[in-house]
């Protein structure tokens, strides 16, 4: 069973490579080349690769934007647009960038992602018209006006280098909204990649409409784990790949 490195010391090393790259200097060949960038932006590319090497996401196009307008304070670090799943993820950033590993508020938490929440809003209502034609965030706010009529579904992620606190749920739904919230702290990334394996799903089938799902226990099985089979109603498989 792979070993979880020491939490400081990932978090070190992300650091020093977040610091590196920011400055362009980085002796890995993959990343000759690359433009310096403020760290924030850095860390954010850094954080993505990870998930998206791993299968988590798909791909992301890094851009960031933090303003006040009308609707309050707006941020967000990267973004992407499935319109085949009609659904937009965007990723926003808490990047604390201190020598002591931080605890993360709920408070700041919630800010983030209402943050976050706010830019889909603003994008919705035709703010690009507003903005400067020839930068990416105006790309990035059209694009999301231009299928804000497709989209069903949102999928909200935040990043931090911080960790979080420990009666936090990895993840949220707001079923009402269809708003998916994902937290991803530095101790569930070094967790994430020490094991090289994917978190553990939890779906409440209560929450889908009532089913009962009855299963039958496999009589001879492995020593080492437990099977069962069971028949999912096609409605149910719909819902959850939503």
């Amino acid at each position: 069973m792979p070993i979880e490195r020491n939490l400081e010391e990932f978090r070190r090393e992300l650091l020093s490579e977040v610091i590196d790259r920011s400055r362009g200097e980085v002796e890995n060949e993959l990343y000759e080349g690359i433009t310096p960038d403020f760290k924030e932006n850095i860390f954010t590319k850094i954080f993505i690769e990870y998930l998206t090497e791993n299968g988590v996401i798909d791909e992301p196009i890094i851009c960031y934007l933090q303003r006040r307008t009308g609707y309050g304070n707006v941020k967000v670090n990267a973004y992407n647009i499935d319109t085949d799943a009609h659904r937009i993820d965007l990723f926003v950033a808490l990047f604390n960038d201190t020598a002591e590993l931080p605890m993360v508020l709920k408070s700041n938490i919630r800010d983030a992602c209402e943050q976050a929440l706010r830019f889909l809003k603003l994008s919705r209502s035709g703010y690009h018209d507003k903005m400067e034609q020839s930068s990416e965030q105006f790309d990035m706010v059209q694009g999301i006006y231009k299928v804000k009529d497709e989209i069903q579904f949102v999928h909200i992620y935040l990043l931090t280098d911080g960790v979080l606190p420990s009666d936090l749920s990895y993840s949220e739904d707001d079923e009402e909204e269809k708003i998916h919230f994902q937290y991803w702290d530095v101790k569930r990334l070094n967790r994430f990649v020490s094991s090289n394996m994917r978190d553990a799903i939890e779906i409440d089938i209560s929450k889908y409409g009532g089913y009962i799902i009855e299963c039958l226990p496999l009589r001879s099985p492995p020593a080492c784990y437990s099977a069962y089979l069971t028949i999912f109603p096609g409605k149910l498989l719909s819902d959850l790949y939503e």
